[in-house]
């Protein structure tokens, strides 16, 4: 059986692409993974003895805790809660955190060891995909109504003024107001 050392631990941890935080009972960091310099610019020691919200807007720190009180509270896993952080350089950085609440031998709660990961890249292309979406909807609904109004003028217009009638329907179509 293969002995694994602290510092095999440490070099796995610290070789990771996740982001890897460890905090105290009463949400303190007191361990921040290398990776979290890399994605947020903060370094340890400025992340260190700070909560996790300490790093984002007043309304995502309230969004965050929403989330995350009733699993804190019931000292229980949570997985794949995403919230927006701010990155040193003011940058918005989507995570998603998954974490595992620590217990010492006597069963006390000590705190949790959680696991992040930066899925911005992600929700900007669910943000792209959505958009694109609500664009192709809109551009459907204007191709109704143009055809919604040929088809009333076949019926209301004369026979000689319907190319006049549907130039005029395309015109509001290609310039809508």
């Amino acid at each position: 059986m293969n002995n694994v050392t602290t510092i095999d631990y440490k070099a796995i941890v610290e070789s990771m692409a996740d982001m890897i935080i460890i905090t105290d009972n009463d949400g303190i960091i007191t361990y921040v993974s290398p990776q979290w310099e890399k994605i947020l610019g903060y370094t340890a020691s400025e992340m260190m003895g700070h909560r996790r919200w300490d790093f984002m807007s007043e309304d995502e720190a309230r969004k965050l805790q929403d989330k995350f009180f009733p699993y804190f509270e019931r000292r229980i896993p949570f997985y794949m809660l995403t919230h927006v952080m701010t990155h040193k350089d003011g940058n918005r950085v989507v995570i998603e955190s998954s974490g595992t609440p620590v217990f010492n031998k006597q069963g006390e709660f000590e705190g949790y060891r959680v696991n992040n990961r930066d899925i911005t890249q992600r929700s900007l292309s669910e943000d792209y995909e959505s958009q694109m979406k609500e664009d192709a909807y809109a551009t459907l609904l204007k191709y109704q109504r143009v055809i919604t109004n040929i088809s009333k003028m076949f019926m209301d217009s004369p026979f000689d003024q319907l190319d006049v009638a549907i130039n005029s329907s395309l015109s509001q179509f290609r310039n809508p107001s």
